[in-house]
């Protein structure tokens, strides 16, 4: 069973705000996000994923496509976790793993992922007080025709009762990972955004994003990124879907 984003986490924390608070009303809560940021596509390229259904994450071996870069070999890791209890108190851990390649016409990149999750619950007033962090750890490298590693990348990403941001690496440069959010189509309500999808950027704007929230899903790759950063970001992008994607 995968790891999951802690769905039921902020919906807890809630609960016991608005015991502090007079109203629940007055909690600070932003408008959601209903579309693809508009930034994403204006200077990049439309990557249809393919050959993708939500049943393809059940299954080790598994493959898709995002344009035309194949992802396959996909094998997950079984899940080790452990629970503890002292009264009012628990906490839990768990860990697990999945790997993949990723290819063009060019080069072979091979990743592996490593998910850790640790959470909190206190009982007060018989109301459960929830937190949790999960991390999520990749590490990414080209292999040459005979094997061997060339290109590095790496990248992490956090998230501790909020949205899940990161870091890309490629080769010593670095790129920021946020989650986007969508849904609520009325523009005068607020919710607590749910994630729709992952964007990459830096300094000179977006490089990379992948829509989640449908199946087989759209991927976004800045035509201005040379060959070893295409594949380091769609490698990203993968291993997010791999993760999160419906």
């Amino acid at each position: 069973m995968e790891i999951t984003l802690p769905t039921r986490i902020t919906f807890a924390s809630l609960i016991l705000t608005c015991l502090s608070l007079s109203a629940c009303q007055q909690l600070p809560l932003g408008h959601v996000q209903e579309t693809i940021p508009g930034d994403i596509a204006q200077t990049s390229q439309v990557l249809m994923v393919k050959d993708r259904h939500k049943i393809n994450n059940l299954f080790a071996d598994g493959y898709f496509a995002i344009g035309n870069y194949a992802i396959t070999g996909i094998k997950k890791g079984s899940i080790s976790s452990t629970n503890s209890s002292v009264g009012l108190y628990s906490q839990s851990s768990s860990k697990t793993d999945f790997r993949f390649k990723v290819s063009d016409q060019q080069t072979q990149w091979d990743v592996r992922c490593d998910l850790r999750a640790e959470g909190n619950v206190v009982r007060l007033f018989g109301v459960d007080g929830v937190s949790q962090k999960n991390n999520m750890h990749c590490q990414m490298q080209s292999l040459t025709d005979v094997g061997t590693a060339s290109q590095q990348a790496s990248f992490d990403l956090s998230a501790e009762m909020d949205s899940p941001r990161g870091q890309v690496v490629i080769n010593q440069d670095a790129y920021s990972m946020r989650a986007y959010s969508y849904g609520n189509p009325h523009p005068d309500r607020t919710r607590i955004p749910e994630i729709f999808g992952f964007r990459i950027d830096n300094a000179n704007g977006n490089q990379a994003a992948i829509e989640l929230a449908q199946t087989p899903g759209r991927a976004w790759l800045n035509t201005k990124l040379n060959e070893t950063q295409k594949t380091a970001l769609v490698a990203s992008l993968a291993a997010l879907l791999i993760r999160f994607g419906s």
